[in-house]
């Protein structure tokens, strides 16, 4: 159980300014919190394997392996500029 003077410990640790009226209502809704949280531990996980994502993630920027594809845009590029000197515009 979350006491009032938990709370205030965890204000004080965290910075935090908690008004003095509002300490109890915070101890009844962080305890409710643990609560919940302890009712997690409870569930059975068997053959449940552990994930990163609640869903599966792919790549979606690759689409297909990298393939070597011969490309002059440097050429047409350099071509085009007003003084070029070797591959420097």
């Amino acid at each position: 159980m979350i006491t009032e003077k938990d709370i205030k410990k965890i204000a004080d640790l965290s910075c935090l300014e908690v008004k003095d009226e509002d300490v109890p209502k915070l101890a009844k809704q962080l305890g409710e919190i643990i609560d919940y949280v302890e009712q997690l531990g409870d569930l059975s996980l068997d053959g449940i394997k552990p994930t990163a994502h609640a869903v599966e993630v792919k790549n979606v920027f690759r689409k297909t392996d990298d393939d070597v594809v011969k490309n002059d845009a440097f050429k047409k590029t350099i071509k085009q500029a007003p003084e070029a000197d070797e591959k420097y515009f």
